[in-house]
C-alpha cells in the first residue's frame, strides 16, 4: 500500500515546510520505501511509497511527459498492460513501466470516464495544471481508502485520517453520529468518519474540484447490480474462469509475492489458482495458535500439501494489554472487528519473507459459508403476533431493554441477515451517554 496527502488552496499557513513534512510523516507507515513532494503555488501533493511495480522509475508524485498533469496514487491497476497498449496505439508517450503513468495517459485520453476502464484497487488524485482542476476517484468496492475535508476554500484529501488530526480546524471534533454507528454496526459507515468535518469518498465514486470551489463535485460511476432480476449467476466454468483471471492479474509484481492461507474457502481458492500460474511453489503463510480450539493451521497445511506450496506456519506470541493498546492506536479510526489482531500479527511476520501477500476476503459471504446464511423457514421460530411488533416499536419514543432481541425474532430469514446482530436500533444520540465514549476515542487518537 501507499499513502498520499493533497492540499489544494491559497492559504499560505497550510503550506509551511514544517507542516507539510509533519503531515507526510504521519502516513509513513503506508509507504516505507520512498517519499516525494510536489508543490506549485497553493497546490501541494505528497506521497509515501511502498514499491511493488517499476521500482526504478515509479516514484511519485509523478508528472506526465508534458508536465501538464501530476498524480498521487495508491493501489494497483491489474489491466494496465492492456490499457498501455491501447493508449500507445493512439499516440500516448510513456517514460516509465508503471501503472501510475497509465492512469495519467488514460485521463488525458478519456477524461473522467477513464476510471471506468480501470480494473483494480485504487485511490488517486490528479492535478491539471492548465485547467486548475483536481480529479480523483476510489475503486469500485472501496479497497483503497480516501478521505477529504473542505474548509474556507481549501480542499484536503488524504489516504487516512492521521493528517486531518494534525490539522485541527479540518477535524471539527468528534462526530457523535459516527460514535452511534460504531456502537451499532461495529464500524463507521461511509461517508462519515470519526471527525465531523472529514468525509470518506464512498466506493465507486469520483470527484472533480476547481480551485475556489466550496466542495468537490462527487459522482458515483459504479454501483453493484442489486436490482430485482438483474443478477444472473455464472455457471461453474464461467465462475472459475473469472476467479482465475482475477488472481492471475494480481500476480504482476517486481517483488516476491505470497498468500495468506487459512484453509477457508476464499484463501484455498486463491492458492489453487495461483498454483496454475506459478513456475515455482507458491509461498503460503498461516498463523498458528497454541489453543487448539481456535487453531486452523492443520487445515491450512492440508491445502498446502494438496498444491505443493512452500508453506510457513507462524506462531505469534500472546498480545498483552500494552501491545493491544499500541495496535489499536494504529487504526485509522475506531473499528470493532477482533480479526484485525491476528491479521496484523500474520502480516507483521509475513513481511519478513515476502513484500506482497494476496488475501482471500469475502468468500464465505459469497458462497454461503456462514451458518446464518443457511437459516430457512423450517429453522426459524416466529413469535405470536410478530407482525405487530415493528409498528409498535416505531411508535415508542424509547427502546425497552432487550427489545432488539425480540425484534430480531419477528424478522423473516432474509431480513435477519440484513439486521445481523444489531440490537441497538437507530436510536437518537444522547450526549450524556456518549460523552465517555468520545473522551476515550480522543485519548486513543492522541496516542
Amino acid at each position: 500500500m501507499c499513502g498520499f496527502v493533497v492540499i489544494l488552496g491559497e492559504d499560505p499557513s497550510l503550506h509551511e515546510g514544517r507542516d507539510k513534512k509533519r503531515l507526510l510523516d504521519s502516513i509513513a507507515h503506508r509507504g516505507p520505501d520512498a517519499e516525494g513532494e510536489w508543490q506549485e503555488g497553493g497546490v501541494y501533493l505528497g506521497h509515501r511509497r511502498l514499491s511493488i511495480i517499476d521500482l526504478a522509475t515509479g516514484d511519485q508524485p509523478m508528472e506526465s511527459w508534458d508536465g501538464r498533469y501530476v498524480i498521487v496514487f495508491n493501489g494497483e491497476i491489474y489491466n494496465f498492460p492492456e490499457l498501455r497498449e491501447i493508449l500507445a496505439a493512439k499516440g500516448a508517450t510513456f517514460r516509465t513501466r508503471s501503472d501510475t503513468e497509465v492512469i495519467l495517459e488514460a485521463y488525458r485520453r478519456w477524461g473522467s470516464e477513464a476510471v471506468e476502464r480501470l480494473h483494480g484497487m485504487f485511490a488517486f488524485v490528479i492535478w491539471d495544471r492548465h485547467r486548475r482542476v483536481a480529479f480523483g476517484a476510489r475503486d469500485r468496492i472501496g479497497i483503497k481508502p480516501v478521505c477529504w475535508a473542505a474548509v474556507s476554500g481549501t480542499l484536503t484529501v488524504a489516504s487516512t485520517l492521521e493528517p486531518f488530526f494534525l490539522m485541527e480546524r479540518f477535524c471539527g471534533g468528534i462526530d457523535l453520529e459516527a460514535v452511534r454507528d460504531l456502537m451499532v454496526y461495529d464500524y463507521i459507515l461511509a461517508p462519515r468518519t470519526i471527525f465531523k468535518n472529514v468525509q470518506k469518498l464512498e466506493p465507486g465514486c469520483r470527484f472533480e474540484w476547481r480551485l475556489g470551489q466550496a466542495e468537490p463535485m462527487i459522482e458515483r460511476y459504479w454501483a453493484p447490480p442489486l436490482g430485482e432480476g438483474s443478477l444472473v449467476p455464472p455457471d461453474s466454468d464461467e465462475l472459475e474462469n473469472l476467479l482465475e483471471q482475477a488472481v492471475k492479474r494480481q500476480l504482476i509484481s517486481d517483488v516476491p509475492i505470497g498468500v495468506f492461507l487459512s484453509g477457508g474457502i476464499d484463501s484455498s481458492l486463491i492458492v489453487a489458482l495461483m498454483s496454475r500460474h506459478s513456475s515455482k511453489p507458491v509461498r503460503t503463510f498461516s498463523v498458528g495458535f497454541t489453543d487448539r480450539s481456535i487453531d486452523e493451521s492443520t487445515i491450512a497445511e492440508t491445502v498446502a500439501r494438496q498444491y505443493g506450496t512452500d508453506h510457513t506456519v507462524l506462531y505469534d506470541e500472546e498480545i498483552g494489554p500494552e501491545a493491544l493498546l499500541q495496535l489499536l492506536g494504529r487504526l485509522d479510526e475506531p473499528f470493532c472487528d477482533p480479526a484485525f489482531v491476528p491479521t496484523y500479527a500474520l502480516s507483521s511476520m509475513t513481511k519478513q519473507h515476502v513484500k506482497v501477500a494476496l488475501s482471500g476476503d469475502g468468500g464465505d459471504e459469497i458462497f454461503g459459508g456462514y451458518p446464518k446464511y443457511l437459516c430457512g423457514e423450517n429453522g426459524h421460530f416466529q413469535l405470536p403476533f410478530s407482525s405487530w411488533v415493528p409498528d409498535f416499536l416505531r411508535r415508542l419514543p424509547w427502546r425497552p431493554r432487550g427489545m432488539g432481541r425480540i425484534y430480531w425474532r419477528t424478522l423473516e430469514p432474509e431480513a435477519q441477515i440484513q439486521y445481523g446482530w444489531v440490537h441497538y436500533g437507530d436510536f437518537p444520540v444522547f450526549r450524556k451517554d456518549l460523552g465517555n465514549c468520545c473522551a476515550l476515542i480522543t485519548r486513543r487518537l492522541r496516542r
